[in-house]
């Protein structure tokens, strides 16, 4: 898709709800308006079908269990070969989550933030997911695999979570009007800033590749 001048009649159409838009022409003179608003009908990614198992101990942090024992006991209590990695929460404006700790990097996290619980994914499960490696090359992509979840789960916690809409316009040759179409709507998509948000939606949609960012 050709970068190019936006035509004031295509930056109308971008909707007030909009977070961040781009734009792009293609070779035969349609335009393409990609939308990005936030998606207030997502479900929290802790309800997928998930490999780790979040277990919490805080009452104000939502894990996947809430056990009734001590952490010490819980822990010890997992399979022998278990990879467990630390959950932190900081609630202060907003809330994150994390596998490392948050003081050093986010304001008062000394007072707001501490380690809630722990993520942990079997060893059979680790055999299933990936039965050709090795057991420590598993134990790598169990590392990568639930650092991954908190990821999203951190920014389920944030409110990125977005609803993308691609429109086709294209000026009239008899009335010089602009026709709209909607092409494709998609949402529950994560994404941490726009040029991750941009990279998803060239993967979910055809006519993406190329397009500039644009504001109303």
């Amino acid at each position: 898709m050709e970068q190019t001048t936006i035509p004031d009649a295509v930056r109308k159409e971008i909707s007030p709800e909009t977070v961040t838009a781009w734009a792009g022409v293609d070779a035969d003179g349609c335009y393409y308006l990609l939308e990005a608003c936030h998606d207030c009908m997502h479900d929290c990614p802790r309800e997928w079908d998930n490999l780790g198992v979040i277990a919490s101990w805080d009452c104000d942090f939502r894990g996947d269990v809430s056990p009734s024992v001590s952490p010490t006991e819980y822990l010890e209590a997992l399979p022998s070969g278990s990879m467990i990695l630390p959950v932190y929460h900081y609630d202060h404006t907003i809330q994150s989550v994390s596998t490392v700790p948050f003081i050093g990097r986010a304001q008062h996290a000394e007072w707001d933030s501490a380690l809630v619980g722990y993520i942990h994914l079997s060893p059979e499960t680790m055999g299933m997911e990936w039965p050709d490696l090795t057991p420590e090359e598993r134990r790598e992509k169990a590392i990568v695999a639930l650092k991954e979840e908190i990821k999203t789960y951190d920014m389920f916690l944030k409110g990125k979570v977005y609803q993308v809409t691609l429109h086709r316009l294209k000026k009239c040759e008899h009335c010089e009007e602009w026709k709209v179409t909607l092409e494709e709507s998609f949402g529950n998509i994560y994404a941490d800033d726009a040029a991750e948000l941009l990279e998803t939606a060239e993967t979910i949609f055809d006519n993406v590749s190329g397009m500039v960012e644009v504001t109303k």
